[in-house]
């Protein structure tokens, strides 16, 4: 079985050492939510992601999307990417992309030009991409050409 956690400012502080000790094989980090506002950092990223390096635990990033546009899809992967850069994520970076409010209230062709905004900044900046959501999403929101072009991860709620 392979072990990996998801890790927001949300969680208390999280020993990754001990999570290690227990067969932590990967840890997912919510960098942030939404567009490219310092005040939407997740407070633990910096914290978390550092301690996962120095015990070489495997580290991905997500950020939880707001995004209605494709104009602040662009600005929350530029989010992202300020707060990544000059780290490796092997386990990807996700968008997580779930908000019935913003995201979910736009035309499933506009959450298309969405997510492929988001994505390809994020691609053409040399990580590996995919998409993290629930299940109605990936039913009947999610457009079959982005399930062939990125990973998809089903939350389970």
């Amino acid at each position: 079985m392979i072990k990996g956690i998801n890790v927001s400012e949300f969680q208390n502080k999280i020993d990754f050492e001990k999570e290690r000790e227990d067969g932590l094989n990967f840890a997912i980090l919510r960098c942030g939510y939404g567009i490219d506002n310092p005040n939407q950092d997740d407070k633990s990223f910096k914290r978390n992601l550092e301690e996962c390096e120095q015990l070489h635990i495997p580290v991905g990033s997500y950020l939880y999307s707001y995004a209605n546009s494709t104009a602040k899809a662009s600005s929350e992967a530029e989010h992202t990417l300020r707060l990544v850069a000059g780290h490796k994520m092997p386990m990807g970076i996700w968008y997580f992309i779930e908000d019935d409010n913003t995201c979910g209230n736009v035309s499933n062709m506009e959450l298309s030009n969405i997510i492929n905004r988001y994505c390809s900044i994020i691609e053409d900046s040399g990580y590996k991409v995919g998409i993290y959501t629930k299940l109605s999403w990936i039913k009947n929101k999610i457009d079959k050409s982005i399930k062939e072009k990125y990973p998809i991860i089903e939350i389970k709620n």
